[in-house]
């Protein structure tokens, strides 16, 4: 359905949340909110380049806002902050 609506380049940031919603039972999260501790795997869209993002899943985030993140696309683990992150979903 996804691929159907939007093509293989991905969601566009702006249908992000309505993607999730449509998908999942959760809510959206400011990303200056993200609590500190474990992050449930938190859909979260790192910033890439000049309005380029990547969906990631959040895993824990420490006291300074550095976030753990898997990237199942990549399959690997990877390292970002708050502050680059642009938007965030919680199923939880």
């Amino acid at each position: 359905m996804i691929v159907a609506t939007y093509g293989n380049n991905g969601v566009p940031i702006t249908n992000f949340y309505s993607v999730n919603t449509l998908l999942q039972n959760g809510h959206n999260v400011t990303p200056s909110n993200i609590a500190n501790g474990s992050m449930n795997n938190m859909i979260i869209v790192i910033q890439t380049g000049l309005g380029v993002g990547h969906a990631v899943n959040g895993q824990y985030c420490n006291g300074s806002g550095d976030i753990v993140y898997w990237d199942a696309q990549n399959n690997c683990i990877g390292y970002c902050t708050k502050n680059d992150v642009i938007a965030a979903y919680s199923s939880y």
